[in-house]
């Protein structure tokens, strides 16, 4: 049996930045990095990351349908020997005779090359493996201090299996609108930085989200602009405002709401929630759930990273097999919103939708793309900060090991100013 094998790719990005008024920020420079950044996402949704080459270490086996990789020996168990046989049949490691070795098709790969490995054994003989669709926060600022559920799978962990991931979001917003009184200006970049812990309980799943919030005006901005000019994608008031500026002041008819002159940086809203199974198909193609969250107030609200008051959410999660390649993720949610400390605003109950298509590449790399709005908790009297939040995203799933795998994704917004303007988000996760 061969040993097992691992491979890492690395990868460096270097990323120049400029002062405020862009003197030292070279156009073409700029298309640069943004061509080779859309290269690079290329480049990773070709590229297999090496896995091991087995799952026998893998937590309770028997389990190994919810993981959605499903290990099985196709090959036919070796017959006893006649004693009238005369002829000696050679078995190699695995018990599998030479010419009756498990096909790669058999590993989910169209050839034997693209197994990257001499026989199925060392590919494991996987099933394609789906991972779910993107967990990817909405950092819409009206909606970011307030409860959002991420999109689901249908799917619960098996009972006692254990995920914990290491998540950062990133988004680039900017939204400026003064009207009869009102002011809503939005121009940062915020960094979210997530430890979420995952185990399965019974019938179901429990999960707690620790988040780390920083503020800040970025780096972005001159990249965003010209990604928006290559796709002819909308730029709204980019052309008018100089880069890596810092604004975040909400006025109401009422009066002031929030006003934040510098960077802010701290612990977030801890987020706790359950999903309960109601149905699962055998090989997991189809299941169907329902889960609840509670946002505790841990974040300050003087900083808006947290409302200061307590939400609570309930909602249905389904997933389906379209083809043995593909499949669909349904999500919708029901937010209570608690009472926020902010004064002179209003405040409503929220709900949310997300639809997901994810498309399994080979048996550990997988391609997403989604769509989510959700409406605005925040009723500030602004026409276009008060906008439903929509966002369409699109990602890449790659296992790396046995028990790791990566997600990578960025999001646009899918109706102007009702989202940031660009998102990124990379996830690690470790399953024990």
């Amino acid at each position: 049996m061969p040993a097992s094998r691992t491979a890492c790719r690395t990868a460096s990005v270097a990323v120049w930045a400029a002062d405020r008024d862009g003197d030292l920020y070279n156009q073409s420079v700029r298309k640069a990095i943004g061509i080779a950044g859309l290269a690079a996402c290329l480049l990773l949704a070709c590229t297999e990351a090496q896995a091991d080459s087995t799952r026998d270490g893998i937590v309770n086996q028997g389990n190994a349908k919810q993981l959605g990789a499903v290990e099985r020996d196709t090959a036919p168990e070796p017959q006893p020997r006649e004693s009238s046989d005369s002829t000696e049949v050679s078995l190699d490691a695995d018990n599998h005779s030479p010419d009756t070795a498990c096909g790669c098709s058999d590993c989910g790969c169209e050839t034997q090359s693209s197994c990257g490995c001499d026989s199925c054994s060392d590919c494991g003989c996987r099933e394609l493996e789906f991972f779910g669709p993107m967990g990817i926060i909405n950092m819409h600022p009206s909606n970011a201090i307030f409860l959002t559920p991420t999109a689901d799978r249908a799917l619960s962990l098996a009972d006692g299996q254990r995920r914990f991931s290491f998540k950062i979001d990133m988004a680039n917003s900017m939204i400026r609108e003064l009207d009869s009184g009102i002011i809503a200006a939005y121009d940062f970049e915020e960094y979210q930085f997530s430890a979420e812990y995952r185990e399965g309980m019974g019938s179901g799943e429990a999960v707690i989200v620790v988040p780390l919030r920083y503020r800040t005006a970025g780096w972005m901005d001159g990249l965003i602009t010209d990604w928006h000019k290559i796709f002819g994608l909308p730029r709204g008031l980019r052309d008018d405002y100089p880069n890596q500026l810092y604004e975040y002041v909400i006025v109401s008819r009422d009066g002031p709401v929030f006003n934040d002159e510098g960077d802010s940086f701290g612990i977030g809203d801890v987020r706790l929630g359950y999903k309960h199974s109601l149905s699962e198909s055998a090989d997991g193609s189809e299941a169907f759930a329902l889960r609840g969250m509670l946002k505790l107030p841990t974040g300050s609200s003087d900083s808006a990273l947290g409302s200061g008051g307590m939400d609570i959410s309930i909602g249905a999660l389904y997933q389906t097999e379209l083809s043995p390649h593909m499949r669909a993720y349904l999500n919708a949610d029901y937010i209570f919103i608690g009472e926020p400390d902010w004064q002179n605003v209003e405040h409503r109950d929220a709900h949310s939708y997300g639809a997901a298509l994810e498309y399994a590449l080979n048996h550990r790399s997988t391609l997403v793309g989604q769509y989510r709005v959700q409406s605005n908790p925040l009723r500030i009297g602004s026409f276009e900060a008060d906008k439903d939040s929509q966002e369409v995203q699109f990602g890449i799933n790659t296992r790396l090991s046995d028990r790791t795998f990566l997600s990578f994704g960025f999001s646009e917004d899918a109706n102007p100013e009702t989202a940031p303007d660009f998102g990124l988000s990379s996830y690690l996760t470790w399953e024990f």
